[in-house]
């Protein structure tokens, strides 16, 4: 028996509407920022995954649902969005004793979301006998709404040594772009354009320089020693008194999560350079 398959090319289909639903604090263009599927394009079920992934990375939605819905033009499909939000801020509060720090209380209090607007903005502050700590960070992703993201923080830290005393004041901003914004010869993104109307859609599979951010950070540091005690080192004799440090710090981020609630590991203390080492670590 013979079997005969007869296939019946139909026209390219296009996204026709892009529609969000769910969301009741954040807004919309914060939704439609993160989706790499836009209005009036040839559709492509690769970019509706994506697009359910960089929600599902932002971490203000507990679930995200992407749909399409047939429209009276047999050539185009509304995209549907539906949204569930989450709880974005976080506070947290603790006290301990170590032999070296003495009691230490602490306090952190975070907001992913601010204001609806995909903002983020960070406090940690820790107190004790011998210690003190305060760092505020704040970071904007889509700085006028374009690509390029910037942070800034301050930091205020005291540390009370059996030797000396040492205190930092200081702050820090770096900005990054995604790789995938940039093409060089023989290295950057694939060509995903679409040659001719009636093609399908091409779609061959992210890279490691689709999940690549570059970025450039600046850190302006005030370093204080004082109250040396008798028979200190000469290394912190010579120390004494204040030095300013500025350093400009170039780096990449690679960040492969399809989930928020994939997180990476934290550092436990903080330094000089705290905030852009979170910055860094939390990108990984």
């Amino acid at each position: 028996m013979d079997v005969a398959l007869v296939i019946t090319k139909g026209p390219p289909v296009y996204f026709n509407r892009i529609l969000i639903a769910g969301n009741t604090k954040t807004r919309d263009k914060v939704v439609r920022r993160e989706l790499e599927a836009t209005e009036q394009e040839l559709y492509s079920g690769s970019k509706v995954t994506q697009s359910r992934n960089a929600l599902q990375r932002t971490g203000y939605f507990e679930d995200v649902q992407l749909a399409t819905k047939k429209t009276a033009q047999p050539d185009t499909v509304d995209l549907m969005v539906d949204v569930k939000e989450g709880p974005t801020g976080t506070f947290s509060i603790g006290a301990g004793y170590s032999g070296g720090n003495g009691f230490i209380f602490n306090a952190g209090v975070s907001e992913r979301n601010l204001f609806g607007r995909g903002q983020s903005l960070n406090g940690t502050f820790a107190i004790g006998s011998k210690q003190q700590d305060f760092v505020v960070s704040y970071n904007e992703p889509y700085l006028n709404d374009s690509k390029v993201a910037l942070g800034v923080s301050a930091f205020n830290t005291q540390q009370d040594y059996p030797d000396f005393n040492e205190r930092k004041i200081g702050m820090a901003a770096t900005t990054s772009y995604p790789l995938k914004g940039f093409a060089f010869p023989f290295w950057g993104p694939h060509d995903r354009s679409v040659k001719g109307s009636d093609e399908l859609n091409r779609d061959p599979p992210l890279t490691m320089w689709d999940y690549m951010r570059t970025s450039m950070g600046y850190e302006f540091t005030k370093d204080n020693i004082s109250n040396i005690k008798a028979g200190a080192p000469a290394s912190i004799e010579d120390a004494k008194g204040s030095s300013l440090t500025s350093a400009v710090i170039p780096g990449f981020t690679y960040d492969s999560r399809d989930h928020f609630s994939i997180q990476p590991k934290e550092p436990n203390h903080f330094s000089r350079s705290s905030w852009l080492d979170w910055a860094a670590i939390a990108a990984l």
